[in-house]
């Protein structure tokens, strides 16, 4: 188990990680959740892929003010290659297994690569602020 994220939702404690203990995988994004702080609940995948060699990691969550939650993480193996960010949006934190991955393409095509982290500020609006400080486009 690698790269652990915590997030607290609903009186519930998420742990989001890397896990290589599935032989039928080399490397997937698994959680558990916690509501007592002393005992977890089941293995949950979040993300796996197709291939063995295939390594996703690095997971991050976090809420959006729509209500709906984002997940970044690295895949390495990736189609675009290297350790391309990919990401799953859902309205469960515990779902993303079923939410569609995709990737952050810049308008120049440039694809981000390695250990991503998503976080929402609400400064710059509603639709909160970009990395270079203006408000987001979507």
């Amino acid at each position: 188990m690698w790269e652990p994220f915590f997030l607290f939702a609903d009186g519930r404690l998420i742990a989001y990680y890397s896990d290589q203990r599935d032989t039928a995988y080399g490397q997937k994004i698994d959680h558990q959740v916690s509501t007592d702080l002393r005992t977890w609940g089941p293995v949950v995948d979040d993300v796996t892929k197709p291939t063995y060699a295939d390594r996703p990691g690095m997971p991050v969550v976090t809420r959006l003010p729509n209500g709906n939650y984002v997940m970044t993480h690295e895949y390495c193996g990736a189609p675009e290659g290297g350790c391309s960010v990919y990401y799953k949006i859902s309205a469960d934190p515990e779902a993303f297994d079923s939410a569609t991955d995709r990737v952050p393409r810049a308008t120049d095509g440039t694809i981000p690569s390695g250990a991503p982290y998503v976080t929402w500020l609400p400064t710059g609006g509603p639709n909160g602020t970009t990395s270079s400080g203006g408000p987001a486009s979507h």
